[in-house]
């Protein structure tokens, strides 16, 4: 087990949704972060994807709550994590959505290097 490996997820995952700049320093330059439909490589394609209206869920009309799953250390630099996802409306609040997923963070040289979520039957 890479106590270290997990340190940089577990930094990722406090300054998630707080600060773009620190949140895009636990990443490798040439990034991969794989979302079911979509890719996006390199930190700067990453950044502008994270800086557009909606970006968290997909649509400016909606939040999304996240609950976040314990970290499990797969050997290799492999961490994973189950979470729960749950989408409101912006305007009234009521649920739009909910879905499970699996992410898996694949960490090199103390930085993520590939990001990838599957999407979990519930």
């Amino acid at each position: 087990m890479s106590e270290e490996d997990v340190a940089v997820v577990r930094g990722y995952r406090e300054a998630a949704k707080r600060d773009l700049e620190t949140e895009l320093s636990f990443f490798a330059d040439d990034v991969e972060w794989v979302m079911p439909g979509r890719t996006v490589r390199g930190i700067e394609a990453l950044r502008e994807a994270w800086s557009r209206p909606g970006a968290g869920t997909g649509s400016e009309d909606l939040d999304v709550e996240l609950e976040k799953g314990e970290l499990e250390d797969l050997g290799d630099g492999r961490i994973t994590t189950w979470n729960r996802q749950v989408f409101r409306w912006k305007e009234s609040g009521e649920l739009a959505y909910e879905r499970h997923a699996t992410i898996e963070y694949l960490i090199r040289d103390g930085k993520i290097a590939r990001y990838e979520m599957r999407i979990t039957e519930t």
